[in-house]
């Protein structure tokens, strides 16, 4: 007679099925399929350069002492940068935490001081909200990073913080 063991089957599963393992297999398979769309800037990723985009937000991230089981907290509307962060946390192995857009900045402070992100990356068109949740915060996040193409004083660019990263 078997028994099942579930503590095997939680080790195999967390080992073997993860999302990156899957993102990866299909960097191989699929690498000139297109992978992901931005309709709005009329912009498409293949999943080899899709790979590329994740590998230098990764390296930036790695580069700037981020390192796995630290927290990145994102509060971003449906853009690529979301799927960059998502996987790029995944490779390093940092904890993805994606927040509303939405949400007030007692909200955002509660979250952050919850969580304790050593990286915050948020939609340019949030920066004033985000000021006030890091006023009403006892956790400053180490990195902060904006994406969009508004200009906001707090924190770096996306596109400043992955510029001239290894693409592998």
């Amino acid at each position: 007679m078997y028994t099942y063991d579930v503590e095997y089957f939680k080790r195999v599963f967390e080992r073997n099925f993860i999302y990156i393992r899957t993102f990866m297999r299909n960097v191989e398979r699929y690498r000139n399929k297109v992978a992901l769309i931005d309709a709005e800037k009329d912009k498409k990723w293949t999943y080899e350069t899709l790979n590329y985009e994740v590998n230098k937000l990764a390296n930036a991230l790695l580069k700037n002492n981020v390192k796995s089981g630290d927290v990145i907290v994102y509060q971003l509307i449906n853009v690529p940068e979301f799927a960059f962060i998502y996987l790029a946390s995944q490779k390093i192995g940092a904890i993805n935490s994606p927040i509303n857009f939405r949400l007030s900045s007692g909200e955002i402070a509660y979250i952050l001081d919850d969580s304790k992100p050593s990286v915050f990356i948020f939609q340019a068109p949030l920066c004033e909200t985000v000021k006030k949740a890091l006023e009403l915060s006892q956790h400053k996040p180490e990195i902060l990073i904006y994406v969009g193409d508004e200009v906001c004083d707090l924190g770096i660019s996306y596109d400043e913080f992955t510029k001239n990263q290894n693409l592998s």
